[in-house]
């Protein structure tokens, strides 16, 4: 890539030879749009009366006007935009006789004009404004009022026809799960209705949620679209436009802002692809750039405020002509903001610094304005052709555009700079000419553009497969929260039941509840009067609940397992009938008895129901468990094996079939000589570590002895020669002074023995650190430090 100036271009063979240029333009690549026709909406989801519009790349062919006819004058833009697509709505340009101050307001999302407030109110508080905002969170065109109200009336009455046929609707099984279906559906609209402040709004979100579409909802937009915003092969966000050369194979891309003002390269986007007026403003946009590479003597104004800073120059041909810049203190330290929006937030500080503040905001509010002024006179704005402002807030716009003055904010030639500005100064005034009058030219590749287009709809296609699954995913998630809901109601029906059951409970299930063994012996041998309950009696066949159907099943049995009550289940097996000892209990979530017990953990109760024809080959509960299965410890499961091995021979029961290996009492022997050897084995280890830790600590004590002595006779070397200097230091001085003398002129060192203090002639005997005459003073010695 090769960066040039514009003006720099116009000794190019590109322009010398006048060559066919073109416009590459980038549509939205598989967007979902809304369209009025045939009562449809458009969504991403292709079903039969929905419609997808997809624009790829696509090159406009546009044969440039002669060289000669072209003038150097502004750059003009239509005033409105056509309406063929019914998605375009025209933008009146308001103007006042004298040049009187009205007020005129442009809503950029709708692309509507308004001269009074009351009415731009009314329609920022309407559903179609709001509508058209996240439309254009995903790049869609905006609708028209019109159009809006056929979508409205279609919703409408698409919702008035599925209501008249639920109303029609059988009772049959399938149809009331379509029924619970569509109430959690509405269930879901009620929620967003509650958060929409207008029906049709609402109505929408009603449409989208009946016909799987999502057209409408934020979520579908961040998570198909993303942060399209900020992509650069988006044409309505992109600050470049590419021109090509097909014939030289060149591509020169050049800032919008300096080939026309925003609004008409928006309209460019609504317009449809091959439409005569799309073909009209790309021929105005060629026009326009062809008329600033051939001008010498182009000029344009860059103003730069933010900040209490100000910078602003004329440049003609590129080359700056006058510049200014001002720096004012106005910004609130370590806070931030400027102290006029400080002030309009909460009252006026009478701080020095906010005097300052305001004074300094004053004086530059008047300082610009006597700039613009003078380069008014001076005729550097009349015969400008852009405007290149930077003013980020509000209170900034106001200085550079006060009431009144005669720089009007709605002028065409107003640019905004599309790249940030560092800090408003002279220095960044020259970059942003410099950058903006450049132009990138490169190689123009139609196959990589191509590859380029075919990745996009790949990416877009795996998106869109990414937010179907999500989607799938809510509905089964949607379905199992109903589900679980539907569980939860019935146990709280159940619960209801139970407490309006007969208000004089049966005194069996009672005594039985409260494990009163005595009472229940006495109603079953001794009470005439008492009728013992039947478990599965039925009150009618057709009328009784499934609730009722679940307390008929609560029998003494029942009660008594789910106690753990071994006594009591074993007379209660004795005293009635072991029938229902098999049944599922739906109170315990169809599980047997021997379920019961297994889960529990109950060995005694185990055994108890086993004997008495418990059958362990059931399958119960959510998983079809047989109770083997649902032992809870190791204890219960060796009860099942140890009651199968016992009754291998006698019991009618399919072991393999419950899951159990039974246990002999052979095996059971096996078993205990195999802990036996074990514990024995881990003896014998404990006993080896245990002597290896004695030897271990044995030999560090030696070891500790040993280092003890060696510190002991350190020490005793140390007391000998601290002995040895104290007796010469008790010596006279006569005496030093002979020893002395007899060292100095004897020319040899005499050597004292340390035991009787005289002079050793020769060799001396040597004992540590000492030296004797003979090895008589050496056993003296020794005794002597002994002692």
């Amino acid at each position: 890539m090769k960066r040039v100036p514009i003006f720099k271009l116009s000794t190019s063979t590109l322009f010398q030879q006048d060559h066919k240029l073109e416009v590459l333009t980038h549509g939205l690549t598989s967007t979902p749009t809304i369209v009025s026709s045939n009562n449809n909406l458009t969504s991403p989801n292709g079903s039969d009366n929905i419609t997808t519009t997809t624009t790829t790349t696509t090159t406009d062919t546009l044969q440039l006007p002669p060289i000669s006819s072209l003038s150097i004058s502004p750059p003009t833009t239509p005033n409105k935009v056509n309406n063929n697509n019914n998605s375009l709505t025209e933008i009146p340009l308001s103007s006042s006789p004298g040049g009187s101050l009205t007020f005129d307001h442009f809503c950029n999302t709708c692309l509507l004009r308004f001269t009074d407030k009351e009415l731009r109110n009314v329609h920022y508080r309407s559903g179609l404004h709001r509508y058209n905002l996240n439309l254009r969170l995903s790049h869609l065109q905006p609708v028209t009022e019109e159009d809006y109200n056929v979508l409205i009336e279609n919703v409408k009455r698409s919702s008035e026809d599925s209501s008249s046929s639920d109303d029609n609707s059988s009772g049959s099984e399938k149809e009331n799960n379509n029924n619970n279906d569509s109430d959690s559906d509405s269930n879901y609209v009620s929620t967003d209705e509650s958060s929409s402040s207008s029906d049709e709004e609402y109505l929408l979100r009603k449409s989208k949620l009946s016909e799987n579409q999502d057209v409408y909802d934020e979520e579908y937009y961040y998570k198909t679209q993303g942060y399209q915003f900020l992509d650069s092969s988006v044409e309505m966000n992109d600050p470049k436009l590419k021109i090509i050369q097909k014939d030289l194979k060149l591509q020169l891309s050049v800032w919008k802002c300096l080939l026309g003002p925003t609004t008409m390269f928006k309209q460019l986007s609504l317009l449809p692809e091959g439409s005569d007026q799309q073909k009209q403003l790309l021929s105005t946009i060629i026009g326009n750039f062809k008329q600033y590479v051939l001008s010498k003597d182009l000029k344009w104004v860059v103003l730069l405020c933010s900040g209490g800073r100000f910078a602003g120059a004329v440049y003609s041909g590129g080359k700056c002509i006058d510049h200014k810049t001002f720096h004012r203190y106005t910004m609130r330290k370590k806070q931030g903001g400027s102290q006029s929006k400080k002030d309009s937030e909460g009252g006026n500080k009478k701080s020095a610094g906010a005097g300052i503040r305001r004074y300094n905001e004053k004086r530059l509010k008047e300082e610009v304005a006597q700039l613009l002024s003078t380069w008014k006179d001076e005729n550097h704005f009349k015969q400008c052709s852009h405007i290149f402002v930077f003013a980020p807030k509000g209170n900034t716009r106001d200085i550079l555009f006060p009431p009144g003055s005669f720089l009007s904010p709605d002028d065409e030639r107003i640019r905004v700079i599309p790249f940030p500005i560092i800090r408003p100064t002279f220095s960044e005034a020259q970059r942003v000419s410099t950058w903006i009058s450049s132009v990138d030219i490169e190689l123009f590749d139609e196959e990589k553009l191509e590859l380029e287009r075919k990745e996009q709809e790949r990416k877009l296609k795996e998106r869109q497969d990414k937010f179907d699954h999500e989607q799938r995913l809510k509905e089964k998630e949607k379905r199992r929260k109903e589900f679980e809901l539907q569980q939860q109601q019935s146990v709280e029906d159940d619960k209801e039941d139970e407490d309006d059951q007969d208000e004089k409970p049966n005194q069996l299930f009672l005594a039985i509840k409260e494990k009163d063994f005595e009472k229940v012996k006495y109603l079953l041998e001794k009470d005439d009067n008492f009728e013992i309950p039947l478990p599965f009696e039925e009150e009618s066949t057709t009328t009784t609940s499934s609730n009722k159907r679940k307390q008929n099943l609560n029998s003494p049995i029942f009660i008594a397992v789910e106690n753990g009550d071994v006594k009591m289940t074993s007379y209660l097996l004795k005293q009635l009938s072991n029938d229902d000892i098999n049944q599922l209990n739906p109170r315990w979530d169809f599980i047997t008895p021997l379920h019961k017990a297994a889960i529990d953990g109950n060995c005694d109760m185990i055994e108890l129901l086993l004997n008495n024809g418990a059958d362990p080959t059931l399958s119960g509960g959510l998983r079809s468990d047989v109770p083997y299965d649902c032992s809870s410890n190791q204890k219960t499961r060796d009860t099942f094996r140890e009651w199968a091995g016992d009754h291998l021979t006698t019991s009618k029961w399919d072991f393999s079939k419950a899951h159990i290996v039974p246990l002999t009492k052979q095996m059971k022997q096996e078993k205990e000589e195999k802990i036996k050897q074990k514990r024995k084995q881990q003896r014998e280890k404990d006993k080896i570590k245990k002597q290896n830790e004695k030897e271990l600590q044995q030999q560090q004590k030696l070891d500790e002895s040993q280092k003890q002595q060696k510190l002991d006779d350190l020490n005793l070397v140390n007391q000998l020669e601290r002995s040895k200097l104290s007796k010469e230091s008790q010596l006279s001085q006569r005496e030093k002074q002979a020893l002395a003398a007899e060292r100095r002129y004897g020319g040899v060192t005499s050597i004292i023995c340390d035991n009787c203090k005289n002079s050793i002639p020769g060799t001396p005997f040597e004992r540590l650190v000492f030296k004797y005459c003979s090895t008589q003073c050496v056993l003296l010695h020794k005794k002597t430090l002994t002692k």
